[in-house]
């Protein structure tokens, strides 16, 4: 399996980081153009065998993805895995940690590239750029999004991870 890790820090607590990101509304909002985002059945209030559905669209492209979350720890870390959709396999822990200025976002991803030996190949030059891309912009986002009221400064990564 191939592995995809980003840690960011933001200014906000971590109860509105943990809320931000229980609410599927977040979901639309931090991903990028010109991919849409339809949620189908989100399960709440968020806990271990919640399920999540939504359809990605680009363009007249759509797919379905099913998921599932796996691990919930309010406030600490959550684990959503990918039963149907379009990669080989998919487990996302998204985890939270206070620190002096803010909370540390981390993900980190385990997955098994869409299309077999064809995406294994593609990955280095596709698949993780794609990653890459996404989560970048998920990390300005939610920072624009959650520190709305506080002066956007850069704040440097978290402090046992890379940025």
């Amino acid at each position: 399996m191939s592995i995809y890790e980003r840690s960011f820090k933001v200014k906000a607590s971590l109860r509105d980081v943990a809320a931000f990101h229980d609410d599927p509304v977040s979901l639309i909002a931090i991903t990028p153009p010109p991919v849409r985002v339809t949620i189908e059945r989100f399960d709440r209030p968020v806990r271990a065998g919640s399920r999540v559905i939504f359809r990605l669209g680009v363009g007249p492209i759509g797919l379905r993805w099913e998921g599932m979350i796996a691990e919930y720890v309010g406030q600490k870390y959550f684990r959503d895995v990918q039963n149907k959709g379009p990669f080989g396999a998919w487990s996302h822990t998204h985890s939270f940690t206070t620190e002096a200025d803010g909370t540390c976002i981390n993900d980190r991803v385990k997955y098994e590239p869409p299309l077999g030996l064809i995406g294994k190949l593609i990955d280095p030059v596709v698949v993780r750029p794609s990653l890459a891309f996404l989560f970048n912009y998920r990390k300005k986002k939610t920072r624009e999004l959650l520190e709305r009221n506080a002066a956007l400064s850069e704040v440097g990564g978290c402090s046992s991870s890379a940025t």
